[in-house]
């Protein structure tokens, strides 16, 4: 169920509404069956991993947070192509650029990128247009694990041990 702001979709309804006012259903997943077992949700775009680890997006797009290769607004929950083969775990939202963790321990970020956020360094590449695979061992050392990663407004975090 989604209620509240919606004025670039990211409440999953199918339809440009500026506003819903009281919980409802998204019929899309209702619809299919899909059964959610995580939500994030961003400035204006929201992201859910279902229970078969599929992760859908929907919402505003400008800046490439849906991670579907083009900005366009999505207004009801869409498979993220990039990671249809993948079974993701967790999911996390910063303003504008997000983090999925999958079953294998991998990373991937995707979204705005100005201040590297998506932990893309490419000084042109202000926009990661699809998730991204992060290589977090060439930053952080063959010995230390990641314990959690936390993606913030501009900036992205990542908690660490030996």
């Amino acid at each position: 169920m989604s209620w509240g702001d919606n004025l670039y979709g990211q409440l999953g309804h199918g339809q440009h509404k500026s506003k819903v006012t009281e919980p409802k259903i998204i019929r899309s997943l209702q619809k299919h069956n899909i059964q959610n077992e995580r939500i994030a949700a961003g400035q204006y775009h929201s992201l859910i991993v279902s229970r078969t680890g599929q992760l859908r997006v929907f919402g505003w797009n400008e800046f490439y947070q849906c991670g579907t290769d083009t900005d366009a607004n999505i207004y009801s929950p869409q498979i993220n192509l990039t990671l249809a083969d993948r079974y993701v775990t967790r999911i996390k939202c910063g303003f504008n650029h997000n983090v999925a963790i999958t079953a294998n321990n991998e990373y991937y970020l995707w979204g705005h990128n100005r201040y590297h956020q998506c932990m893309v360094y490419d000084a042109d590449q202000k926009y990661v247009h699809v998730p991204t695979k992060w290589h977090y061992r060439n930053e952080i050392g063959p010995r230390r694990k990641i314990i959690d990663i936390y993606p913030g407004w501009c900036e992205t975090r990542v908690v660490t041990i030996n």
